[in-house]
């Protein structure tokens, strides 16, 4: 069933259902492939070059009242729910077979989702450049959430809080998963890695941080307190390689989890390693190695200005 489409291009080839709301309008091509079911909420306009939509399967495809879309790629094979209102300017493209949810309000300059599982991103999630999200299991975006650029790899739970900004890149991957609080800021041209790497490691950003460059790699679990500022740093939760000379022969590798504290500054170019913990406020100043416990309340620097030798005198 198709209503008071307004069209220059059309082809539908389902022969289950199809329906179109009241008031749409198409201005360029528009395909549908089946079977499956569509429904396209009233008010819906699919802009110039808009794409085809092709629900294989079971799947159902719901495009909310009053979106406002240009060029739109649909495939799926399992239930995807788009809320009112959603205006998307240039690109949404939405595959895989898993239930996607985008909520009502949304404003999305370009987004993918690749899913195998659910995918929630709450009401007025402001997309301002590009997000790929590619999820095994759940993703979850809190509300009002801006974002430049995000990344998502990963095959475990993915949850974002409310009033995310990334006005950089974000990449997620990993088996684990990645718990990001509220109201974090991500920043830096390079962009912020959390890799959660093993099935049994959690990555977790507290509320309020500044994250400014940050490089996770966490076989265990590794924690950030809140309203931590977070300059270029790595932290890795494994020597990856035994350190003894027989290291082929399969020796065991030191590992164990990281954790920062709340209000902790850690500047550009630190490196966190294994089984390390950072108390509560403390600051780690800049190109230190930490590879023991820091105590709460305290600046640390591993690189004290020392004379290592002293020059020979001329002959």
């Amino acid at each position: 069933m198709v209503t008071r489409a307004r069209t220059q291009y059309y082809r539908s080839r389902y022969r289950a259902f199809t329906e179109w709301g009241a008031g749409a309008c198409v201005h360029g091509p528009l395909r549908l492939r089946g079977p499956g079911r569509i429904v396209v909420g009233a008010g819906t306009v699919f802009g110039p070059g808009s794409g085809s939509i092709h629900a294989a399967g079971p799947g159902t495809v719901r495009i909310g009242a009053g979106c406002h879309l240009n060029h739109v790629d649909i495939a799926a094979s399992d239930n995807v729910t788009i809320g009112n209102g959603v205006q998307v300017r240039d690109r949404l493209r939405i595959a895989g077979a898993g239930r996607v949810t985008l909520g009502d309000g949304c404003d999305i300059a370009s987004l993918e989702i690749v899913a195998t599982g659910d995918v929630t991103i709450g009401d007025g999630t402001k997309v301002v450049e590009h997000a790929r999200l590619q999820g095994g299991d759940h993703i979850t975006i809190g509300e009002s959430c801006k974002v430049n650029e995000l990344d998502i790899s990963a095959a475990g739970d993915v949850s974002i809080g409310s009033a995310v900004r990334v006005r950089s890149k974000l990449y997620i991957g990993g088996k684990g998963r990645v718990v990001i609080g509220d109201r974090c800021v991500f920043e830096l041209a390079s962009g912020t890695v959390l890799n959660a790497a093993e099935p049994t490691a959690t990555v977790r950003v507290g509320a309020e941080c500044g994250i400014n460059g940050l490089d996770v790699y966490a076989g265990d679990d590794v924690t950030i307190g809140d309203r931590c500022m977070v300059g270029e740093c790595s932290m890795v939760t494994t020597d990856f390689h035994s350190t003894r000379r027989d290291r082929w022969a399969g020796q065991a590798v030191k590992r164990g989890p990281i954790t920062v504290g709340a209000n902790v500054w850690l500047a550009d170019r630190t490196v966190i390693t294994k089984n390390v913990s950072i108390g509560d406020n403390s600051v780690v100043s800049i190109g230190t190695i930490v590879r023991e416990d820091v105590p709460a309340n305290v600046i640390v620097s591993s690189h004290h200005q020392r004379i290592v030798k002293e020059l020979p005198h001329d002959p």
